[in-house]
Order: C-alpha cells, then structure tokens, then sequence
C-alpha cells in the first residue's frame, strides 16, 4: 500500500509504503523537494506519482525476490537483478520465526558481493529444526535503494520446511 504526503512544516513529498497485510512502514521515497499531489499508480513493476511541479515520479526495484521455497532443514529464494547494470553489496536478510512455543528464531545475514545485470543469486537460510507455523520475511537492501521485502507463511514438521499454503495455515 502507498501513501503520498507532504511535510507541511518543509513542503518536501515523501512516498510511503506500508505492507498491506500488516500495515508495518517498508520504505520512505524522498520525492525530489517536490510536494506529492496524486495517488500512487502501478504499472509495469513501478509506482508513478505526480507532484505538484507537473513532474511525473516513477519509483522502481533495483531487485526481485524469487519464490519463497522451503525443504530440508532451510529455506530458499532467489535474487535477481533486474536492471541494466551490475549492483554491488547487495546486502540480504532471511528471518524465520514461529513454531510451537515460538521457538523457533533463525536469522540468516550475508552480502552478494556483485549481482550482475540481469542474473540470479539463490540464497538460503539453514539449519530450521521444530514444529508449528513459521513466517519467513526476506529483505534485500544496498546502499542509495529502497529494500525490497517478502514475507511467506509456512509450516516445519521437523526437519522439512513447507511453504506457500496459506489455505491450510489460516
């Protein structure tokens, strides 16, 4: 979900994205001094907004989050870069949490040195041992970019890691 807005006390616009499914703040998107004066619009993987200058501001990931998959004792995904132009210091974390109890807590931290244009990096997060429902959130950041985030909703039966059937969770 996208919000626009403006600080009425510096008149410089900001885009603000929530998550839809919690409501928790993603990112901020400074809007070039300028004030935001239209609601968001998607297309083609971008968010345009107009400010109230006349221009028209399109904000697009630098990066793409794959599939959340689980298997056995991790979970996994891809980056990809999809842009023009190799990125460096992509940096990326994998947090898996629930279970019975809440016991399980697994966070996975690294940088991809070099994500070259147009390719795909797997990451995984491991070991994952326990029982019960686990919500995997993956964020990928770098330096000057907005993170992108994914969250999936799964369920570990020991040392197998399911995800993508949220029909059976709820």
């Amino acid at each position: 979900m996208f919000i626009g807005g403006t600080n009425v006390t510096t008149f410089k616009g900001n885009l603000y994205c929530f998550d839809a499914y919690n409501g928790k703040p993603l990112y901020t998107v400074f809007v070039d001094s300028d004030t935001v004066d239209s609601s968001p619009a998607i297309a083609d993987d971008a968010v345009f907004i107009g400010a109230i200058s006349g221009k028209m501001i399109a904000v697009k990931d630098a990066f793409k989050i794959g599939v959340i998959t689980g298997g056995f004792l991790s979970v996994k995904t891809d980056i990809s870069n999809v842009g023009t132009e190799d990125i460096q210091d992509v940096r990326y974390t994998i947090a898996v949490v629930g279970g019975i109890f809440k016991h399980i807590n697994v966070q996975t931290n690294d940088t991809i040195p070099v994500l070259e244009a147009q390719t795909t990096d797997a990451i995984k997060a491991s070991p994952i041992l326990g029982f019960g429902k686990i919500h995997v959130t993956v964020t990928v950041e770098m330096e000057g970019v907005n993170p992108v985030v994914k969250t999936a909703d799964g369920f570990i039966f020991g040392i197998f890691v399911i995800t993508g059937i949220p029909v059976i969770l709820k």
